[in-house]
């Protein structure tokens, strides 16, 4: 029987990556990241998901929560979350007051996706210790969900000391959900018996697409396992994306970008434009091969798909039209393929 969501929502997720020597200065990047989030909430898009880094250009967002409140002015109805906020580089209080926040002047519209990170650099940055990113990481989740439920906080831990401490704020929504993205597959299970939702990047997680459906059987088989309906928690996954008029446009709009991408990042595999096509593990091409590939992601458990139009430095005009042919030519495909199936 299917337990995921009936129809698939679609995101737009920022890494903000930034690229020295170039001519876009960190200026114009903020700048594009906002024009294309209030076109992202125009077009339809279920979320504006923004990744927080320290210290390096990989992405030169250091706070999340500040970008996504600007956001929050700028936009109507489309959700806003951190992808994810990194526990262990901030005090939990600070996390949990800045997304109550973010919940109230966005009017309800607020998601927290929380990680350790896994960025070496960032952790040297802070003075911490990147043995300990674990145990920081589970010791901050804790307060945080404590405190945005409302409650007062005495803890005695190993890196946090709150004496009867509660937040002087209260979300909108009646809970504040939380997801917790990891690259690493022996987490997933942990992660369903604790009840949380699912977030990661099928490029760093996966060798293939079709690798995607062991870690959603994993992951709903240990919610099943805990306790908890597997049919109220959200699989999303993140996926480099470019909608061309044709497989070969698509191509010649973002090889060079993805190109630059890959050549920056510290954990996943670097994969050519052709072998991360052919794995299946990017949304590139025409508007039928990508709604093939996301009815197929969905087939295979995915319940929310965060599409990272913007990277590598590609031309502006470039991601946004990729973001209005996924409204406008892909997810018709999409609806009618998917309502089609379960009928």
């Amino acid at each position: 029987a299917r337990v995921h969501s009936v129809l698939v929502k679609v995101s737009v997720f920022w890494g903000v990556d930034h690229y020295a020597g170039r001519t876009r200065t960190k200026h114009a990047l903020y700048a594009e990241v906002i024009e294309q989030s209030v076109l992202a909430d125009h077009l339809g898009f279920h979320a504006v998901w923004i990744a927080e880094h320290h210290f390096v250009d990989y992405g030169i967002v250091p706070n999340p929560a500040v970008l996504l409140s600007h956001l929050a002015a700028r936009t109507k109805r489309i959700k806003l979350g951190p992808a994810v906020s990194i526990l262990p580089f901030r005090d939990p209080r600070h996390v949990a007051e800045d997304y109550v926040m973010l919940d109230i002047l966005s009017s309800g519209r607020a998601l927290l996706a929380v990680g350790s990170g896994y960025v070496a650099p960032e952790y040297a940055g802070f003075n911490l210790d990147f043995s300990d990113k674990h145990a920081r990481f589970n010791e901050s989740l804790g307060v945080i969900r404590r405190l945005i439920a409302g409650e007062r906080v005495t803890l005695d831990g190993r890196f946090s000391k709150l004496q009867d401490v509660g937040l002087n704020v209260t979300p909108v929504q009646p809970k504040l959900s939380i997801a917790i993205a990891t690259g690493n597959k022996e987490a997933v299970r942990h992660i369903g018996l604790q009840g949380d939702s699912l977030m990661f990047m099928t490029y760093t997680m996966c060798n293939a697409a079709r690798d995607v459906q062991a870690v959603t059987a994993c992951y709903r088989e240990a919610l099943a396992e805990g306790g908890h309906n597997p049919a109220s928690r959200v699989v999303a996954t993140g996926l480099h994306t470019h909608v061309g008029a044709t497989d070969a446009g698509a191509r010649a709009s973002v090889n060079e970008a993805f190109e630059r991408y890959g050549s920056t990042r510290v954990k996943a595999r670097k994969r050519s434009y052709d072998e991360a096509v052919r794995e299946g593990v990017v949304l590139f091409g025409s508007p039928s091969r990508v709604a093939d590939q996301l009815v197929a992601f969905h087939r295979m458990g995915i319940d929310e798909v965060l599409t990272l139009h913007n990277f590598g430095d590609i031309d502006p005009s470039a991601a946004q039209s990729s973001m209005t042919r996924w409204m406008r030519d892909v997810m018709p495909i999409v609806r009618e393929r998917i309502v089609k199936a379960v009928a």
